[in-house]
């Protein structure tokens, strides 16, 4: 079924520079690095009590997220692979694919004009509705022959990112709780219609949520645009705080597209 909505806008409102917030003690890295070597700059615990031996805990892993879009001019059946900076026209086609290097799973919503958000992924159309992302796997959305089609109405389209990473064996999660507050952790669900329609109350709990965690600057950014297969990072550094992870929030992003005519 090919899936047709209004997308209005691009530029990743984040930044194309890296940010090296949330890495203690170490050297700047910048996200892609940090991707693809999760234990690089992560932080160590030593304890080290008066009459104990020293216990050293080994690094936890850096949380990423890698994507980029895939785009169909008019009249034109060549498909490019372009990162989210890109300034996107009328008449185009583009499809998001998402990538992590860990098993988890992945909420997109998309904000619109009037407040209100539409969930974009997980769809039934999709797996079934399961929105599970295995480590190093490109996750298409929409999947199969859909694409997203710019309108004649130049904007900006804010898409936000929930990426929750899976506990564990066993570990269980629902499109609710991820809505909820992107950890599973989260016990309530938001108010949406069966369409998958959020309120703008709901919309805005969303948003404050991935607003605050790009107001702590724990999150490390970068746009590689300059080789064959550009894309986006965005990597939630592994830190201690206290002996203990600081957050254990999923990592939260806001995807901008700049639309014009």
């Amino acid at each position: 079924m090919k899936t047709v909505i209004r997308l209005t806008a691009a530029v990743l409102s984040l930044g194309a520079c890296a940010l090296s917030q949330g890495i203690s003690d170490q050297s700047p890295k910048g996200a892609k690095a940090l991707y693809y070597d999760q234990t690089s700059g992560a932080t160590v615990q030593n304890d080290n009590e008066a009459g104990k031996p020293r216990r050293t805990t080994s690094p936890q892993r850096n949380t990423g997220l890698k994507y980029w879009v895939e785009l169909v001019q008019p009249d034109s059946a060549q498909i490019l692979r372009v990162s989210s900076t890109r300034a996107f026209h009328s008449g185009e086609h583009i499809r998001l694919h998402f990538e992590s290097n860990v098993d988890g799973r992945i909420v997109l919503v998309q904000i619109n004009p009037n407040g209100t958000s539409q969930m974009l992924f997980p769809d039934q159309r999709i797996n079934g509705g399961d929105n599970r992302i295995k480590a190093g796997t490109d996750t298409t959305v929409p999947a199969g022959n859909a694409w997203f089609a710019f309108d004649n109405n130049p904007g900006t389209e804010r898409i936000l990112v929930f990426l929750n990473v899976d506990s564990g064996p066993g570990s269980t999660s629902s499109p609710a709780k991820d809505f909820a507050a992107g950890n599973t952790a989260a016990t309530s669900t938001l108010p949406s219609s069966s369409d998958g329609q959020l309120d703008t109350v709901a919309t805005n709990d969303l948003a404050a949520k991935v607003e605050k965690q790009q107001g702590s600057k724990s999150l490390v950014l970068e746009v590689d645009d300059k080789g064959d297969a550009p894309a986006d990072y965005v990597v939630k550094p592994a830190s201690y705080k206290r002996g203990r992870l600081a957050s254990e929030d999923a990592l939260a992003i806001e995807i901008q597209l700049k639309h014009q005519l």
